[in-house]
């Protein structure tokens, strides 16, 4: 499960705080046929972490 989401080829099921937009890890794999996808592959996705704080002002 590496290399970045393709919303053309993955599904999103799931989001982790991470490196954002890599696939952290696969559920369930997906199938193309004659570079058409099938169906997509499951898989989680990294996000980066939300900066809660107010910036300096």
């Amino acid at each position: 499960a590496n290399g970045n989401f393709d919303p053309h080829k993955h599904e999103a099921i799931a989001h982790e705080e991470g490196e954002d937009n890599k696939i952290l890890e696969e559920f369930q794999k997906g199938y193309i046929l004659h570079e058409k996808v099938i169906r997509p592959t499951k898989v989680k996705v990294g996000i980066k972490k939300e900066d809660g704080g107010k910036q300096n002002e």
